[in-house]
Order: C-alpha cells, then sequence, then structure tokens
C-alpha cells in the first residue's frame, strides 16, 4: 500500500466512524452539542477524502453539509 492509499483509507474510516458516533448520539438523544461537532468533524473528513479522491459527488454533499453544521456549531457557541 502507498502513503497516499494509507491516508486515504484513514481520512475515510475516520470520518465514517465519526459519523456513526454522530448518528448513535443523535439516536439516543444524549447530546445535541456533541451531534454536531461529530457530524461536522466526520463531514470535514469526508470532504478531504473526497477532494483527494476529485470525487466531486461526494466533496458536494460533505463540504455544503460541513457549511451548515459550521452554522449550527456556531449557533450553539454564540448563544450559550
Amino acid at each position: 500500500m502507498t502513503t497516499k492509499t494509507v491516508i486515504d483509507s484513514l481520512l475515510k474510516w475516520s470520518g465514517t466512524a465519526t459519523l456513526l458516533a454522530a448518528n448513535g448520539v443523535r439516536a439516543l438523544d444524549l447530546s445535541h452539542t456533541a451531534d454536531v461537532v461529530l457530524s461536522l468533524m466526520g463531514c470535514i473528513l469526508w470532504a478531504i477524502a473526497a477532494q483527494r479522491a476529485s470525487e466531486r459527488a461526494l466533496l458536494t454533499i460533505n463540504a455544503v453539509s460541513a457549511l451548515m453544521l459550521t452554522y449550527g456549531f456556531l449557533s450553539i457557541f454564540l448563544t450559550h
């Protein structure tokens, strides 16, 4: 495996694990803040992986989601 392949795999699996954790937090209604933070982290990791792989559709969904989640993140911390 090349270094690029290893980095790409780490980005994808880290992003996947982070998004799954966010889904678990959301499903169990544990913490809105943790949900937003984990979702944002997962989307950023996947957006980076998509950029590296030149996957425009994956980049679009994850970059737009990250922007929306950034707004949510900022609204949490600016209103509390």
